[in-house]
């Protein structure tokens, strides 16, 4: 037999490996392990629930703030006022064409507003009621 080949010693380590089995079955109840298995087979199994409520719930809360909340923000935050202004196609103008368009609009800016222009909070209660009836014919 050559010292290498591992087998020297295996009587030694099964003679070792049977005191280490003889103590730890010394040590172990067997009457108190069969008896805490047959309990555990007779207790109901205990299911995870696949979906939890209260995580999905807490997720449509969120998605309903935030909505609730955007479309709070679309009605309170003012929108710029849309103006009267014609838009023209430029590229075609000449030079000229393009000088009276100038014009035209810096005369449009430097010109006060129109008193007719003014909106209803000018007017009169009886005013308004007279309008409001020509409006629904």
């Amino acid at each position: 037999m050559n010292e290498n080949d591992g087998t020297m010693h295996d009587g030694k380590l099964h003679e070792l490996a049977g005191k280490i089995g003889e103590r730890a079955a010394a040590r172990l109840d067997v009457e108190a392990t069969a008896q805490a298995v047959v309990r555990r087979l007779r207790e109901p199994a205990v299911v995870a629930p696949r979906w939890n409520w209260r995580g999905a719930l807490r997720i449509a809360a969120v998605v309903a703030v935030l909505a609730g909340s955007g479309l709070l923000a679309s009605r309170l935050i003012p929108r710029p006022a849309a103006t009267d202004v014609a838009l023209i196609d430029l590229v075609d103008l000449t030079a000229d064409d393009l000088q009276d368009v100038l014009a035209t609009f810096e005369e449009t800016l430097a010109a006060p507003a129109a008193d007719n222009d003014a909106g209803f909070e000018g007017l009169t209660e009886q005013q308004l009621r007279e309008l409001l009836r020509n409006l629904e014919g």
